[in-house]
């Protein structure tokens, strides 16, 4: 599918304001909009991921693999929350306020939610940490898209308490 230009579609049932190719690709995983606010994090990652995954759990939006002109961009969402894997909690002591709720680019990216409402996504093949912020639209458009990703943040920064610094 190409990418459609055009203006952000507001979504007054699930309040999300996709692309209209993010969408498009929502749409045909099966994604149904809620008929309430998006919602928000409140300091407890498990229940944001719990309300994200009430919209979203179990679709695969996006494709990837053999013969998807070698792309990787999807998004598979989890039923429902995880604890993030003990060995990333080691390497990123941010990570213990953090919960698994889905995985990317062909199951080789942990897509990971914090107390804070960022996203976090860990790269398996290079063992790196992205903080993509609170802002779940765009973390969806970055990896549908494939556009361009923030920084990794760096592990010795986030051992010293500045998780974020990169």
């Amino acid at each position: 599918m190409t990418w459609v230009h055009g203006d952000w579609i507001e979504d007054e049932a699930g309040g999300w304001a996709f692309v209209p190719y993010v969408r498009q690709l929502f749409e045909r995983a099966g994604w149904q909009p809620l008929a309430r606010p998006a919602p928000s994090a409140s300091g407890d990652a498990m229940a944001y991921a719990t309300l994200l995954l009430n919209e979203f759990g179990g679709l695969t939006v996006g494709k990837s693999g053999a013969g998807v002109d070698c792309a990787a961009n999807n998004l598979e969402f989890l039923q429902a929350p995880r604890p993030v894997a003990a060995h990333w909690v080691r390497r990123w002591p941010r990570l213990r306020t953090a919960v698994m709720l889905g995985r990317a680019h062909d199951t080789y990216i942990d897509v990971l939610v914090d107390a804070n409402g960022d996203f976090l996504l860990v790269t398996e093949i290079d063992e790196r940490l992205y903080d993509f912020g609170n802002d779940f639209v765009r973390v969806a458009e970055i990896l549908l898209r494939g556009l361009a990703w923030p920084r990794p943040v760096d592990v010795r920064a986030c051992r010293q308490g500045d998780a974020r610094a990169a």
